[in-house]
């Protein structure tokens, strides 16, 4: 009772914002929906298509390293997490335990590392902030690896699922479920994106360039990675573009809610939080290695 009462004053007190401040709420809102039409909905849709038949389509193939930490034919879905970007490997994951491939505990884990900023994303939106484009596949190679890592740290248990549910599967089922979790994701980008607009208008304006640039990402990565040119220092840019990839943010973590059937969210926030610190890490390596000066 205390926690809906929560929700409804914090709902009436959004909506007085909203109604006495409606140009930013307004001006947010077509910004957060450019930000789907131009980014999000190009580079997430076909994923979302294809993540779906390369899932069906591995569906009993063993790939040995995978094998070592998913259950038995369930290497699909690290496949579409690592190339479909977040949250396809999230759906990819629901979809298992909805079918009873896995068990709840198997898929709550598979969560923590089956669900990655994908190429299109890192290649389109992150790389573009930095000078040197191959800084983009460094991204995404440290992207996979520290999910291997948390991989390594979370490993699923075999247990076999108590149950498991068949039916056919057609081409059209995966439009018609792309679309569905596409609706989704826009959505929560959209509201992000407002509440984004009120605390850009009223708090973070206070805040350094690279604080403003951490909090949006943590809040919604897309909008996040798109302000990281308010960071001069490119080796910064550097690092903390890698740790919000990994990280994900609030964001996200609504979006795979909203995806997972069901599925408890306690060893994603586990593992990306993880994941972030090991990224950061091997950021901080690699510019090292390289010689490239980090000012803190």
């Amino acid at each position: 009772m205390q926690t809906g009462l929560g929700w409804a004053i914090t709902s009436g007190i959004t909506m007085l914002l909203i109604i006495l401040d409606g140009k930013v709420a307004l001006a947010s809102a077509s910004a957060g929906l450019e930000l789907c039409l131009r980014t999000v909905i190009p580079g997430l849709f076909p994923f979302l298509i294809l993540s779906q038949w390369i899932n069906r389509g591995l569906g009993g193939y063993r790939i040995p390293l995978l094998g070592k930490l998913l259950p038995s034919g369930c290497e699909g879905i690290s496949v579409c997490a690592f190339l479909g970007g977040y949250p396809v490997g999230a759906r990819a994951v629901g979809q298992a335990y909805e079918q009873g491939k896995i068990t709840r505990q198997q898929g709550e884990k598979m969560l923590a590392f089956c669900n990655q900023s994908g190429p299109a994303f890192i290649f389109g939106v992150a790389a573009a902030m930095f000078s040197r484009r191959w800084m983009g596949w460094v991204l995404w190679g440290i992207q996979l690896l520290s999910a291997l890592i948390v991989g390594i740290c979370v490993r699923t248990p075999k247990a076999t699922p108590s149950a498991r549910v068949s039916g056919n599967f057609h081409q059209k089922d995966a439009m018609s479920e792309a679309v569905r979790t596409m609706g989704v994701i826009c959505g929560w980008i959209l509201l992000f994106r407002i509440i984004l607009g009120f605390l850009d208008r009223w708090v973070l304006w206070l805040f350094p360039d690279p604080m403003q640039v951490i909090v949006y990402g943590l809040l919604e990565l897309s909008n996040g990675c798109c302000l990281l040119g308010r960071i001069s220092d490119e080796a910064l840019r550097f690092v903390i573009c890698s740790g919000l990839l990994s990280a994900g943010g609030i964001c996200i973590a609504m979006q795979t809610a909203s995806v997972s059937n069901g599925l408890r969210l306690h060893w994603l926030i586990l593992g990306k939080c993880l994941q972030s610190l090991i990224s950061i890490a091997l950021s901080i390596l690699f510019l090292w290695i390289s010689k490239i000066t980090v000012a803190f």
